[in-house]
């Protein structure tokens, strides 16, 4: 914080204590300059998600997962940020190589169905 005027904080540190702290040593920050991780990155969440349910699927042999609107909303939408926002994709490739699997593409669907499908492939 002291180098740049601003920090992401990660999930482990809570942001009250942080700006408590930085008030007890008297330093000073404006608002916005520090953040936690998910004001950062609202989508984590459902990307860890859907890391987590791609890995079931391919763990019972699916090398592709579809994801349904109405039956998933949270990881349908990260399904959209993976697909149109390069820090989500880099974010989510990063969870799914915890996995052992790569991103192969994205596709998504709206015809019927409000559907995402992600075709996996894993790391060599």
């Amino acid at each position: 914080f002291l180098r740049y005027g601003s920090v992401t904080l990660p999930s482990s540190v809570p942001k009250d204590m942080f700006l408590r702290d930085l008030d007890y040593f008297g330093i000073s920050h404006e608002n916005g300059t520090v953040l936690g991780e998910m004001e950062k990155f609202p989508f984590r969440e459902g990307l860890t998600t859907l890391a987590s349910l791609c890995w079931a699927k391919y763990s019972h042999g699916y090398m592709k997962v579809e994801v349904y609107h109405h039956e998933n909303p949270h990881p349908y939408s990260a399904a959209c940020t993976v697909r149109n926002d390069p820090a989500g994709k880099e974010m989510f490739q990063n969870m799914l190589s915890q996995y052992g699997l790569t991103l192969k593409k994205v596709s998504l669907s709206r015809g019927g169905a409000v559907l995402a499908c992600i075709y996996l492939d894993v790391s060599e």
